[in-house]
């Protein structure tokens, strides 16, 4: 029988649907959610967007690990978590991210992640994909990150998927290898 483990890693590329995937998978298995960036402002006050806008991509890196660590020193249990985007491009998080669990990379076109934020219907400020021209900022984001992305155990690109249609592929990939949760 597989293995069953105790808490899932959602990674990937921004608008890929790590966040709407987190949520419903720990309604599905009565689950805990911890994504990173939600965790970040509440303990910061500011928006993960906003420090990097206002203080360098670096500083906002740095928060990030902090935050990775302590919640990995709290000893998780039955957590959902979503990452953003670049938490994986820090090498120090790898060993953090793997701790964990199973990990998925949710990614998407560099056209795609254009796109989904140009119409998004909740804005969420993004300040790697802003500027003059948004889909030269995702392709050259998207080619940084992706031997990062690759490290995951499973991969998805998430392209014209309804959100259902990834929930059930992302079921069908963890149960190649694992027990699912109830």
């Amino acid at each position: 029988m597989p293995d069953t483990f105790d808490n899932l890693v959602l990674i990937g590329f921004p608008t890929a649907g790590k966040s709407t995937q987190a949520r419903l998978f720990a309604k599905r298995w009565g689950w805990r959610l911890m994504d990173t960036d939600e965790l970040i402002a509440g303990t910061t006050g500011r928006k993960p967007g906003d420090i990097i806008a206002q203080d360098g991509e670096e500083a906002f890196r740095r928060i990030e690990t902090e935050t990775l660590q302590r919640f990995v020193d709290s000893g998780p249990r039955h957590h959902v978590v979503s990452t953003g985007g670049g938490l994986v491009s820090r090498e120090e998080n790898w060993p953090l991210i793997r701790r964990l669990g199973p990990v998925i990379a949710l990614l998407v076109k560099p056209e795609t992640a254009v796109y989904r934020q140009a119409n998004a219907s909740h804005r969420v400020r993004r300040p790697l994909l802003e500027g003059d021209d948004p889909a030269r900022k995702a392709r050259e984001l998207m080619e940084r990150r992706m031997p990062y992305y690759g490290r995951a155990e499973f991969q998805l690109h998430t392209d014209g998927m309804t959100k259902d249609a990834v929930q059930n592929e992302l079921v069908s990939l963890l149960a190649t290898r694992y027990r699912l949760p109830n």
